[in-house]
């Protein structure tokens, strides 16, 4: 199957319509205060009650709080490194954090409690990704050594169910299907060019498949189903007045379990970003994806996965750099948070009008950006523009912003 190339340059500023530029004052949200260092990961809980969060510290580094009130309820001491991955589980109030550095380990927590009630002991390098599933109460981690770096787990009893061992490079990305039976993990590989590695495999530790990928030099994100992978590549620009000498691909490919072959071509090829794709997020349907690169032309693209064609481009012209992108659990809205040369930002777009309704300024570079499971509240992550080490959470009470 041939794959399908779609090319769009488009002008760097399309359909932005009203928007609301403001500081963060005059907008519903709550500073949560109490991290040393910058505030690395942020989520939420899936009853819409908790967030938790971690910095960059080997102290004050996990912290668990009341959603709407911002009330800090546990300060979880026993990390001795940065907090790299964070998972709620579903049906009882357990946190599972990941560390990396001289600490390299995981933890069960107690939220109700704040009590610890498991070292997760496997890994032996810094922890990527964390994923857990309600069906099985399953854990499935991470980590970025060459060895002994995916393991699944019981949540209940701490117990090591299986190594899943394949992999031969630090895992960057692994998540379950919606049935809690399947496992994707991808690892990127630079041995003989650019490849990346992704291994299927189910929950009583058997792996299923393996896909490599030539020529990607990113991976970005697996949709929801597991039915689809988005990688980056760069190829050569024959016409370098319209950007770097390197173009980037937006590479989206179909990951039906019985008709892929270890090579394999790519459904869709996006072109259009002028420098490499460092971040896509599929929306919750798959239908659309969003992705940004580190340049300041083309930086931000809504395109549909279904036509290839571009929705919108929602570059602005004030080279703002783009950290973080999330569609709302509706689908109505995406929240996008970065930099510009002057402030961090956070801006919020209406895909109904494909408006800006919010473009916030602020001293936060934000890194990370996250809707409650409701989509009524966003939790930003970052760190203050002019220090780095001096960390920033806010919590943002969406629900009025967007009644305003």
């Amino acid at each position: 199957m041939k794959a399908k190339y779609f090319s769009f340059l488009l002008p760097i500023s399309v359909c932005f319509g009203m928007q609301k530029e403001v500081e963060t004052s005059t907008l519903p949200h709550i500073k949560l205060k109490g991290h040393d260092g910058a505030v690395l990961v942020a989520t939420f809980s899936p009853d819409n009650q908790l967030i938790a969060s971690g910095s960059s510290s080997d102290k004050n580094n996990l912290m668990v709080w009341q959603n709407k009130t911002g009330q800090l309820l546990h300060n979880l001491v026993g990390h001795t490194a940065e907090i790299t991955a964070l998972k709620f589980t579903d049906y009882v109030p357990l946190l599972v954090s990941g560390s990396n550095g001289k600490d390299n380990n995981l933890k069960i927590w107690d939220t109700q409690t704040g009590k610890k009630i498991y070292d997760l002991v496997y890994h032996t390098n810094d922890i990527t990704a964390i994923d857990y599933t309600i069906n099985t109460g399953f854990i499935v981690t991470a980590s970025n050594g060459s060895e002994k770096n995916l393991a699944l787990w019981n949540s209940i009893t701490g117990e090591l169910m299986h190594a899943l061992v394949g992999h031969t490079g630090g895992i960057d990305m692994v998540q379950f299907d919606p049935t809690g039976e399947i496992i994707a993990s991808s690892n990127p590989s630079w041995s003989g060019g650019p490849k990346q590695t992704i291994f299927l495999w189910n929950t009583q530790g058997q792996q299923l498949k393996k896909i490599c990928f030539d020529d990607v030099n990113g991976d970005l994100a697996f949709n929801k189903n597991l039915t689809q992978y988005a990688g980056s590549r760069l190829y050569p620009n024959d016409n370098p007045k319209n950007g770097p000498v390197m173009n980037a691909i937006l590479t989206v490919w179909d990951m039906n379990f019985e008709e892929i072959k270890q090579q394999t071509y790519p459904k869709q090829v996006f072109v259009g970003h002028m420098s490499e794709v460092a971040f896509a997020c599929f929306s919750p349907d798959s239908t659309k994806i969003v992705s940004g690169s580190i340049d300041n032309k083309n930086n931000l693209i809504l395109w549909n996965t279904i036509t290839g064609n571009i929705i919108v481009n929602l570059t602005r012209q004030d080279e703002r750099v783009i950290l973080t992108a999330q569609f709302s659990p509706n689908e109505r809205y995406i929240v996008t948070g970065g930099i510009t040369n002057n402030n961090g930002y956070l801006s919020i777009w209406d895909l109904t009008t494909k408006n800006i309704i919010y473009d916030i300024k602020n001293d936060a570079r934000i890194t990370s950006a996250q809707w409650s499971p409701n989509g009524k509240y966003l939790i930003t992550a970052g760190s203050q523009r002019s220090n780095s080490n001096i960390g920033e959470l806010i919590l943002w009470l969406f629900d009025q912003v967007s009644q305003q």
